[in-house]
């Protein structure tokens, strides 16, 4: 009988299966709800914040005015502010306010998980501080 010759460039090599990486979110959506308050004011806020992978960060603050000298009960405006995120900290920076609000500079603490918890900050503007505290949710997504 013949000998069987085997052709070693038609021999397949199977593949290594890789482990599939888990992609970064693209961005995270932080969505704040609390309050502002110093001595003399008091406001309700909603705020939604956008933060890139690199930490930057944008967004506006819904305020809802409950006391304050400068507007009346019920009055709503908006702030449009920018900054950054590093760990558990957001910096952020009115750059436009609606009439009767200001721009303010806010340091804000996530006390919390990656997904939910509660928040506190404070803010400076015009060389007077506020105290701000509530609930946060963030969303990652995927571009």
């Amino acid at each position: 009988m013949g000998r069987l010759v085997s052709d070693k460039s038609t021999i397949v090599k199977p593949k290594r299966a890789e482990p599939k990486r888990a992609n970064k979110p693209s961005r995270r959506i932080i969505l704040l709800s609390g309050t502002w308050h110093s001595p003399e004011q008091f406001f309700s806020l909603e705020a939604t914040i956008f933060v890139t992978q690199e930490g930057d960060a944008n967004g506006d603050i819904l305020w809802v005015t409950v006391y304050a000298p400068s507007s009346p009960p019920g009055f709503k405006g908006s702030e449009f502010v920018g900054g950054w995120m590093r760990g558990a900290q957001l910096y952020l920076e009115g750059y436009y306010a609606d009439p009767l609000l200001a721009c303010d500079r806010y340091s804000i603490e996530l006390l919390g998980t990656a997904k939910a918890g509660r928040f506190e900050g404070t803010s400076l503007t015009f060389g007077q501080g506020g105290k701000m505290a509530g609930t946060y949710d963030i969303v990652e997504t995927q571009d």
